[in-house]
């Protein structure tokens, strides 16, 4: 989403310009009034690189999925995260259940991105990760590696590796007042100082699976335990059946927690809560994992 919106905002820059150049006078006056009225975009990103949960959390992946250098260094910037299920991911495996012809932008095709060659009708993650990418640049090639001095042309700034702490609407001054912090990390170790800014409208662009959700009394259950009833030897002479609580001592993951799936999993019996299809898709990858 936030891809999308500074892609759309470079398209309506760029459009601005070629009008500018091409008339004199009123009109030329008028492009220049339109181009002013565009707005200043902050976008802030907590990963090292864009494509948001469609990078894969597979160690070292990233530099060579992606159609330009954005996300190099995702892998060393961003493993403890994705490990500690702070910044979700898809999985390497995952393809699209949506055919390609429901998914393609109108300004730029697949047979653009491709060469014309021909392509699946479902797509596997990589492949789309590299069109939204690459449709994202299209326009503007230094959309995410931008200076300064090129962000204050380009009406926009990207700040990677920023944590927003809170967000609060202030109806005295109609503004938004974002708190977001730097985790780069300082000289000593630590984090970054509270940076405060003040925005006229805030957008959420971190998708609704920006924040995996596993349902509080499945999550419960698993690990306070269930009630087991074990019935007691009729020749002991107890009538009473004893029930107790068992917790689930394996490991849990979240399908966008992928990091450890393979050695997580391999030779294990394994329970998959849920039947869509990344439940499909990983029980695939599990049998092959040798799982039961």
């Amino acid at each position: 989403s936030g891809m999308s919106f500074l892609h759309a905002l470079a398209t309506r820059h760029q459009r601005q310009q070629r009008m500018m150049a091409s008339m004199n006078g009123m009109g030329a006056s008028a492009a220049t009034e339109e181009l002013c009225k565009l707005p200043r975009v902050t976008c802030y990103e907590r990963s090292a690189h864009p494509g948001g949960i469609w990078v894969s959390s597979k160690e070292g992946e990233q530099g060579s999925v992606a159609s330009s250098s954005y996300c190099e260094s995702a892998s060393s910037n961003d493993k403890d995260e994705v490990e500690e299920g702070i910044l979700p991911r898809m999985y390497s495996s995952l393809w699209s259940i949506i055919p390609k012809e429901m998914t393609e932008f109108s300004d730029y095709t697949y047979s653009q991105h491709f060469g014309g060659k021909s392509v699946p009708v479902f797509l596997p993650r990589k492949d789309l990760l590299q069109y939204i990418t690459s449709r994202a640049t299209s326009v503007d090639p230094d959309i995410f590696n931008g200076t300064s001095e090129q962000q204050t042309q380009q009406l926009h700034q990207i700040k990677f590796r920023t944590e927003v702490l809170s967000v609060d609407y202030d109806a005295v001054i109609n503004q938004f007042i974002v708190k977001s912090r730097s985790i780069e990390g300082t000289s000593n170790g630590g984090a970054g100082e509270v940076d405060v800014a003040r925005y006229d409208y805030c957008i959420w662009a971190g998708g609704q699976h920006g924040k995996p959700r596993i349902p509080r009394p499945i999550l419960h259950l698993l690990r306070v335990g269930g009630c087991v009833t074990k019935l007691n030897d009729p020749k002991s002479g107890d009538a009473n059946d004893k029930v107790s609580s068992v917790p689930f001592k394996g490991k849990i993951l979240h399908s966008s927690h992928m990091s450890h799936f393979n050695s997580a999993v391999r030779d294990k019996r394994v329970v998959l809560i849920g039947d869509a299809s990344s439940a499909e898709d990983l029980a695939l990858q599990a049998v092959k994992l040798g799982c039961q």
